[in-house]
């Protein structure tokens, strides 16, 4: 159309020329007629016929082309006024989009949909890119299983030249995978292949797995993926064709078939090391796992390549290569591998730059890189750079990439970084089965100001609790490695014997002793001073109780190594504790509690498509503490004692029923014989959870919980560290991430329950999970 549009204007052109238009006119006066929104100066700056000029018939035709290169305009027309010698162009510009609209589509949402085009609101019409839109959206459509979508698209006309662009979408019945078919596969079965692609075929529980759905790039991943399954068993020179699709006359079902042509495994001959040695080779033979006499694996030479790449690029060799040179002997069907090494020039760090942080100042970022301007390119240093960032948890992306610099012996370090809501209020009210009715507010704000610290304050006021809590974290204190955690609370609890009333705050510094990747090992000292307060005690148990003042210092070290500290999927934190309390710290209380507090993450089938099982993880936890007073004589206070039992320590108890008991007067009169059991907790305490979470629906935040809960309090005498006296639980439970933070809905069966205690307890909180 456009071409079409230009020949006219030619036509025209020459027309006007043919009756009268002179060659070589003075040129007195140009205009530009038509335009609405272009400004005329505008194009006038891209023509060169201008007042002043001849006018030249071979210019003009220039002219109208930049005129319309300019984008904006369906038609120019040309015409010169002999009598007044003015040079005229009409323009007729595009059409303006006003807004993309979607109709049809009732299974997938439009602000998805938006995602995937690129034409925006209030930008010219262009066909080209209306092409494109269509083929990404019927793209989405494939991915999410939709083979059959008809995308249409159409203008609605508005005044001023304006129209709204709509897709018209039909969706059609989503394709589903009934069956899925190999052809010439002896040594594996159907069934096997099937277990190790990521397409599945239809299921009773599709619903759930995913299981049928059709994604055309996912086939494209599972033909390699048998290739490399083979390669894996040492048939490195198996064939896997692309599958043949067979849809059914309903067009509803569809039948994949992969023809593969296996050919014969091999044995590794022998295995060398060639090339340019910048590392001794002494040293990168022990990086190489393939073994002279074993059946070849591909996978093994791949994790070979990388090892011996990294090595070589940790060394400033950027450009390293390693290509696996390989020698065939059909006769004693082996095959020889030469790992052959090309470093390529060193390369150093010339600039390390920063974008996307509108709100994070650069040295938040800059401290947390392990490589350095000037330094020399290290894969390992780079990589450790960016889990380090992403561990802050600041950003809902990060992206790192390496571009040439000012030779081709530099590069620059380029993160840029997507930032993510860092300040939130919420104030929520409901029924918690501690608490009764409860209202929770909180205001938090991470990041703040840009430089790195959080600064939080929770309210939360129950039928049994009210609580406030300020706390400042500063991971990188005064800009130096010492961290600074300072926390003010001030909480009454109110209990079935007794009330507490806790005053108090802590102020806390720490140092990472050890660094590397996602290990890290922190040291701690804190000093806390808590003004704890007892009222209301029942008369019979009033000589258990005393208040006072508790100043004390806190030791501690941790190592951790999760992949997030928020809802972590992998790796472990173990926290050891020394709490010293005294006389000496200017306080009333004196005692020594000891304490270990261990977490393990597991993904289950990280790489699984099975979304139930894909993004599942395993958790462990286990904790053990230890109270005694310090001198002879002297009695731990109460609220120091360890009272498991509920939703935070062996759920399917009520909270702080487990523990030792002693037998105490139920009544005020001292000749009365009638007695009741009542918890005084114990000197120590073990408890072991373990959880298996699994996404339920993933893009709201909400997971399901299947727990096995294990642990007690004992007193002196008794020891923890054996079944005996162990209570055991069992459940289920429903987590939502709120916006006013975890919700947890779990129900928990004692495996031990004595006749006094409930069949299933159900507890529901907001709170942090382990």
């Amino acid at each position: 159309m456009r071409r079409f549009l230009g020949i006219l204007s030619f036509v025209l052109l020459w027309t006007q020329m043919a009756f009268g238009a002179i060659e070589g006119s003075l040129i007195k006066d140009v205009q530009i007629q038509g335009n609405r929104r272009i400004e005329s100066p505008a194009i006038l700056r891209v023509i060169s016929s201008q007042k002043g000029t001849r006018y030249r018939s071979t210019q003009i035709q220039t002219d109208v082309r930049s005129i319309f290169r300019m984008g904006y305009f369906q038609d120019v027309q040309v015409s010169f006024n002999e009598s007044n010698a003015r040079l005229t162009f009409s323009v007729k510009e595009k059409t303006v989009i006003r807004s993309i609209q979607f109709s049809g589509n009732e299974e997938e949402d439009t602000e998805d949909l938006k995602e995937e085009t690129l034409i925006k609101p209030f930008t010219y019409l262009n066909q080209g890119k209306i092409r494109r839109d269509v083929d990404a959206l019927r793209a989405y459509y494939e991915r999410e299983g939709y083979y059959l979508t008809e995308i249409r698209t159409r203008l609605d006309p508005l005044p001023n030249n304006e129209a709204n662009l709509i897709f018209e979408i039909e969706e059609n019945k989503k394709v589903e995978i009934e069956q899925i078919h190999f052809v010439g596969n002896q040594v594996f079965t159907d069934d096997q292949l099937k277990d190790v692609i990521f397409t599945k075929e239809k299921g009773f529980l599709s619903f759930l797995t995913g299981s049928g759905s059709f994604e055309d790039m996912a086939l494209k991943r599972d033909r390699e993926i048998v290739r490399q399954w083979y390669g894996h068993h040492g048939y490195i020179k198996a064939r896997v064709s692309d599958p043949r699709l067979q849809l059914s006359r309903d067009k509803q079902r569809l039948s994949l078939t992969f023809v593969v042509d296996e050919g014969e495994a091999y044995k590794v001959g022998t295995v060398d090391i060639g090339g340019e040695f910048v590392i001794p080779k002494s040293k990168l033979e022990k990086m190489v796992s393939l073994e002279s006499g074993k059946t070849v694996d591909t996978w093994i030479i791949q994790k070979d390549i990388q090892a011996l790449s990294t090595a070589y690029m940790d060394e400033g060799y950027a450009y390293a290569n390693v290509i696996p040179r390989d020698s065939y002997d059909e006769d004693s069907k082996t095959v020889s591998i030469n790992y052959f090494l090309q470093p390529g020039k060193k390369v150093r760090i010339e600039e390390i730059r920063f974008t996307g942080n509108d709100t994070t100042r650069d040295k938040v970022l800059r401290r947390e890189m392990s490589i350095l301007e000037g330094e020399y390119y290290s894969a390992t240093k780079i990589q450790e750079s960016k889990a380090n960032i992403d561990r802050l948890a600041l950003f809902e992306e990060v992206r790192l990439t390496t571009p040439r610099a000012s030779t081709d012996e530099r590069v620059d370090v380029v993160i840029d970084v997507k930032e993510k809501s860092t300040g939130s209020f919420s104030i929520g009210a409901g029924f918690n089965t501690l608490e009764s009715f409860q209202v929770i507010g909180q205001v938090q704000r991470r990041n703040l100001f840009g430089y790195g610290v959080d600064l939080m304050l929770s309210a939360r006021l129950g039928g049994r609790t009210q609580a406030f809590n300020l706390q400042y974290r500063d991971e990188h204190f005064l800009d130096t490695k010492w961290g600074l955690t300072v926390n003010a609370f001030n909480i009454e609890r109110a209990f079935s014997d007794f009330d507490l009333t806790s005053r108090g705050g802590t102020i806390g510094f720490d140092y990472p002793l050890y660094r590397k990747g996602l290990r890290r090992v922190r040291a701690g000292i804190t000093y806390g001073l808590v003004d704890q307060n007892l009222s209301n005690i029942r008369s019979t148990v009033e000589n258990l109780f005393d208040s006072g003042l508790t100043s004390s210092v806190t030791l501690s070290i941790s190592h951790d190594t999760r992949d997030r500290v928020f809802e972590p999927s992998s790796g472990s934190y173990l926290s050891l504790t020394q709490e010293f309390a005294g006389r000496i710290f200017g306080g009333d209380n004196s005692f020594s509690k000891s304490e270990l507090d261990a977490r393990w993450y597991f993904p289950v089938a990280p790489n699984s498509r099975i979304p139930i099982i894909g993004k599942s993880v395993l958790a462990f936890h286990f904790g053990t503490g230890y109270v005694a007073p310090l001198r002879d004589g002297e009695r731990v206070p109460l609220f120091e004692r360890y009272f498991p039992g509920g939703i935070f320590t062996i759920r399917g108890f009520p909270i702080r029923s487990l523990g030792p008991e002693i037998q105490v007067a139920s009544s005020s009169d001292p000749t009365s014989l009638v007695t009741s059991d009542f918890n005084v907790g114990g000197n120590k305490q073990v408890i072991f959870n373990a959880e298996y979470i699994f996404p339920i629906i993933s893009a709201a935040g909400i997971k399901g919980v299947f727990f096995f809960d294990m642990g007690n309090a004992f007193d002196n005498g008794e020891t923890p560290f054996t079944l005996a006296g162990q209570r055991q639980s069992t459940g289920f439970g429903i987590r939502w991430f709120s916006p006013i933070g975890p919700l947890r809905f779990e129900w928990g069966f004692p495996l031990d329950r004595k006749e006094d205690e409930s069949f299933v307890a159900f507890d529901f909180t907001i709170g942090s999970l382990f």
